[in-house]
């Protein structure tokens, strides 16, 4: 399968396990983490955090519960080896990862991944909409849209 298939099958599993019963989805701006500017999304049940500056969706859980998503501890932890950061959250991977060296030029760190450039965002009625910028070496750009059911 193409990268941009993978990447739709991704994005469309990972918003049907978000379900959930509930109010209406409120969003709203909010700080988190050492980013002063993150999305919080709510259906009253459960609630989500997007970080743009990352390109990553950081918490999702009951609302006042336990994040499901692995975080950095740190919040803000040191670049590994070839300056990329794992901070966590849930983000786009271009797969196959054995394609990388032919399309950047190296193994490691993934192309598209944040302090590239953050994620532009835009509120889409109880959805959220982030794009990327164009991912190196593969000319596309990923998009994803948020929602809480």
């Amino acid at each position: 399968m193409t990268v941009l298939v993978w990447m739709i099958v991704a994005t469309a599993v990972f918003v049907f396990c978000l379900t959930a019963a509930g109010a209406p989805t409120q969003i709203g701006r909010i700080a988190y983490a050492q980013c002063k500017d993150a999305y919080r999304l709510t259906n009253g049940e459960y609630e989500l955090v997007v970080v743009p500056q990352r390109g990553r969706i950081m918490r999702y859980g009951p609302v006042g519960g336990p994040n499901v998503l692995w975080e950095h501890p740190d919040g803000d932890p040191a670049a590994e080896p070839g300056g990329w950061v794992n901070w966590g959250g849930d983000k786009v991977w271009i797969a196959p990862d054995k394609g990388w060296p032919q399309r950047v030029g190296r193994g490691w760190p993934p192309p598209g991944d944040p302090p590239q450039a953050p994620y532009e965002v835009t509120v889409v009625g109880d959805s959220l909409r982030m794009v990327s910028p164009e991912v190196e070496g593969y000319g596309l750009r990923i998009v994803r849209v948020i929602s809480l059911a």
